[in-house]
């Protein structure tokens, strides 16, 4: 979830760049309802930019956890 703070008199909003992350989900109408920002109250000084946006989650690295372990030794 994004929640932008809101913040009095505010001017000229501000854009957030979240373009292109992965949000577990590939519904924009899902993503657009854990956005809360200029879109939602005029009062938040911040536009949430979420499009493009990844449809499927993004690569990780796996470590197995002798590796993790060795981290501690």
């Amino acid at each position: 979830m994004v929640y932008v703070q809101d913040i009095p008199n505010c001017n000229i909003p501000t854009h957030l760049d979240f373009t292109n992350n992965y949000w577990g989900t590939d519904n924009p109408d899902s993503i657009q309802a854990w956005i809360r920002d200029h879109n939602d109250s005029n009062q938040a000084c911040s536009i949430v930019d979420y499009e493009p946006f990844r449809g499927i989650s993004t690569p990780v690295q796996e470590k197995s956890i002798g590796s993790i372990k060795a981290m501690f030794r």
